[in-house]
């Protein structure tokens, strides 16, 4: 096995870092998913056997820890990471504890870098006790580390710290383009401990710049095109529930698909305020369309897949529905629980409104 092991260093150093003399790269989708050697450098070594003396790490990475994943005996030995390699980094290969070569996973093209495309809420002007941030990215991000990446500056000058609830997981939509950055609510709740020893992570009347850095790399390894700084001040804070029945409703004409304007008269959570409501017609079946968020998210329309019939119709809420402050429709976010008042507890609230005969 050592006179095998001298064969197959020089093998596999002389490899190129595209397709490589005997390690080939797999790609799906883009994605670099696995690599095969050629099966005959290892003799009639079993799968099992092998996967207790191959191993893949990062290059020159100090501690060697193997890249987890699966490994595959056919007519080439297959290994296949748990999650894709990383574009422009570089691995090596050790058989039996001594490096028999390395290879390099191509960096992405940079015109297809990710882009931070937008931040919720949108507003310039938020109140103090702003709950959540959300990020939405043009591709697909690396997960678990967005609080290398993300900053509070205060005033132009003052780096804020421990202003952002570390979670593992990470907050993201389904396919990794949305994350949900929470402002810590310890921080937020007076009289809990971080609040009384930090103070509230925003102050009224104070300027702030949210800063995301462009070495935040996306699921393809590839950083974003700049960085990202967004600008605003902090108001009074929010203390009150949205109350439904005070919203505005500007209904459609029949046989049309015009949208329902729905007026809430506050600024509520850009994306619950999309999956918390719902219409209902009059025989109980759920009208297909979608909600979307406008004026600078001051109002919501709801524009249906087909026109509107002549009859009633229910604006269903989901009292899960927040605003920018965590207060949802049945108690606020921030409440004296010394007071002894019960919340409510009224699920889901409805609005009726008549599409005319």
């Amino acid at each position: 096995m050592h006179n095998l092991v001298f064969f197959v260093l020089p093998f596999l150093c002389s490899c190129s870092n595209k397709e490589q003399t005997g390690i080939r790269i797999a790609w799906n989708n883009n994605k670099a998913t696995g690599i095969s050697l050629p099966k005959s450098l290892f003799a009639d070594l079993d799968e099992e056997t092998l996967a207790t003396l191959l191993k893949i790490s990062l290059l020159d990475s100090p501690d060697s820890t193997a890249i987890l994943g699966d490994l595959r005996l056919g007519n080439t030995i297959v290994f296949e990471p748990v999650l894709p390699f990383s574009r422009g980094l570089s691995y090596s290969i050790f058989f039996r504890n001594k490096k028999i070569g390395e290879f390099s996973i191509p960096p992405a093209v940079i015109k297809d870098a990710p882009q931070l495309i937008r931040s919720y809420p949108a507003q310039d002007t938020l109140p103090e006790n702003l709950l959540k941030i959300y990020l939405a990215f043009s591709h697909p991000m690396s997960e678990g580390q967005s609080d290398k990446y993300i900053s509070l500056v205060k005033n132009e000058s003052d780096t804020l710290h421990d202003v952002f609830l570390k979670l593992q997981p990470e907050l993201w939509n389904e396919d990794r383009t949305v994350i949900t950055v929470w402002l810590d609510p310890g921080r937020i709740k007076r009289g809990l401990q971080p609040n009384l020893r930090m103070g509230n992570p925003l102050k009224d009347g104070e300027s702030y710049h949210l800063i995301v850095s462009h070495l935040w790399k996306d699921a393809q390894g590839l950083l974003l095109q700049n960085d990202y700084t967004r600008f605003f001040i902090a108001g009074s804070r929010d203390s009150i529930s949205p109350d439904p029945h005070q919203w505005k409703l500007d209904v459609p004409r029949k046989n049309s698909k015009e949208a329902l304007i729905i007026n809430t008269g506050e600024v509520l959570d850009h994306f619950l305020l999309m999956e918390s409501m719902h219409i209902i017609d009059r025989e109980g079946a759920v009208v297909k369309g979608t909600f979307q968020p406008f004026n600078n998210e001051k109002n919501c329309r709801f524009i249906p897949e087909t026109a509107w019939k002549a009859g009633e119709y229910s604006l269903v809420i989901e009292s899960r529905l927040e605003d920018l402050a965590g207060n949802n429709l049945n108690r606020p976010f921030d409440r004296d629980i010394t007071q002894g008042k019960t919340p409510l507890t009224r699920a889901p609230y409805e609005r009726k409104f008549k599409v005319g005969e």
